[in-house]
């Protein structure tokens, strides 16, 4: 299991190698590592559109197969889950909107705030902090409509649909973190 999860984060560390370059002393090249995020964001957007696309031709077959059953047994198969597949496939086929739309239900806005930072060394680093969490969180959708996918059907497992939720509810607050870091600050220390 641990050799799958690296496996996983090799094509991730090999993108963001580059970026921790040093610049003339002990400092990180900001510059470069928001150019690795940023072609780390176009790389998640694209396998996005392939999976989405995938899930829309596998709905497909699964609906036709669904209209092919001609038996006494096809009262086992359920629509649910070419309809899930089919749902999942459009919002990953259309991830920045999608993304955008679940900002504007939750937060109100679909604009994600600007950090300010200060005048320190700290706060340089702060814009590719925010970016790579933005980026899990993107993540985090993706992963929760791929789960979406597994929602109906004959072998899924107890607690799908609210794992798939928790990632998309997540997501949404990775996305946006700086309005989720006021509202926490809001909530435990007022205004």
């Amino acid at each position: 299991m641990m050799k799958y999860k690296l496996r996983t984060w090799y094509p991730l560390l090999l993108l963001l190698l580059p970026s921790f370059a040093w610049a003339g002393g002990p400092t990180f090249n900001t510059s470069a590592i928001m150019s690795s995020l940023s072609d780390i964001t176009i790389v998640t957007q694209s396998i996005a559109i392939v999976t989405g696309v995938f899930f829309i031709f596998s709905a497909f077959m699964h609906f036709k197969r669904y209209g092919e059953a001609r038996t006494m047994m096809s009262g086992q198969h359920s629509i649910a889950k070419p309809l899930f597949k089919l749902i999942a496939g459009i919002l990953l086929m259309a991830l920045p909107t999608t993304t955008q739309v679940v900002l504007n239900a939750f937060w109100g806005t679909s604009s994600v705030m600007a950090y300010q930072p200060s005048n320190t060394d700290f706060a340089n680093m702060m814009p590719p902090v925010i970016l790579f969490i933005r980026l899990i969180g993107v993540w985090a959708i993706i992963k929760g409509c791929t789960l979406l996918t597994r929602l109906g059907g004959e072998g899924s497992q107890p607690g799908t649909g609210s794992k798939a939720i928790m990632h998309l509810l997540g997501g949404v607050l990775c996305v946006n973190i700086i309005a989720t870091c006021n509202t926490i600050e809001w909530i435990f220390f007022g205004t």
